[in-house]
């Protein structure tokens, strides 16, 4: 394990400690700011498919009120042809 630690423990004795600092605020940062991206893809992605589902809905619902009328005299045409089945019995 030494090993692999050794080279790094030289590098770093050699430079003074603005140098180490900003080493250690890179290693931080770097992971955040990867996972900080990916976090926001992800965000965008979600909203992408909500807004598509919105569009659906008000599709539909737009559907549904164009249809409404339609649906209303199939109902009342099978009320009438039940109706007039049973009044031949």
């Amino acid at each position: 394990m030494s090993i692999l630690f050794t080279p790094a423990a030289r590098l770093l004795s050699r430079v003074n400690y603005p140098v180490k600092f900003a080493f250690l605020l890179l290693l931080c940062a770097l992971p955040i700011a990867v996972l900080s991206t990916i976090v926001f893809s992800n965000i965008q992605s979600e909203i992408e498919d909500m807004s598509q589902e919105q569009r659906g809905l008000r599709y539909i619902n737009e559907l549904r009120s164009l249809l409404g009328p339609v649906n209303t005299t199939c109902d009342k045409m099978r009320g009438w042809k039940l109706h007039h089945r049973i009044s031949k019995l």
